[in-house]
């Protein structure tokens, strides 16, 4: 199920804001994701931890939020708890992998803190791109770059 929340206006970003940031706090992996939704046509930026994120929104907006759940400073849920309290909240995609093995369901918990979305890892970026682009719509990819 894939229902955006009332509350969010994705569609709309401002000169100083993001179509997506992608948070994870490791660090191969937010870059390959940013620089594939750039590619894509997405202004993209990534961050390593909530905290990071919360810095990089200061004063800007953002109309998809991609955050992993486990990480250090600050962690998925509280960010998701934090980015609910705004009044022009993104939405907000919650990836983790499976941790059935210690007896928990991060994304069921992620949906239950205000995630609109989830998606399980590991995800190809063609998943994530499918979802953004069900979102904030299509965009034009920039243009192959010849070796």
């Amino acid at each position: 199920m894939t229902n955006t929340s009332p509350q969010t206006n994705p569609t709309v970003t401002t000169a100083a804001g993001l179509d997506v940031l992608f948070v994870d706090d490791d660090q191969d992996i937010a870059d390959l994701m940013t620089e594939y939704l750039r590619r894509c046509g997405y202004k993209a930026e990534s961050a390593t931890n909530g905290q990071t994120a919360l810095k990089k929104l200061r004063g800007r907006e953002v109309a998809v939020l991609v955050t992993d759940i486990l990480m250090p400073e600050l962690d998925g849920y509280e960010l998701i708890m934090k980015l609910k309290q705004r009044p022009q909240r993104p939405t907000i995609i919650a990836a983790s992998g499976n941790a059935s093995s210690i007896g928990m369901d991060f994304l069921k918990s992620a949906r239950q803190l205000g995630a609109d979305r989830v998606l399980p890892k590991p995800y190809l970026p063609t998943t994530l791109l499918a979802q953004v682009r069900e979102i904030l719509g299509p965009r034009t990819p920039l243009p192959a770059t010849g070796t």
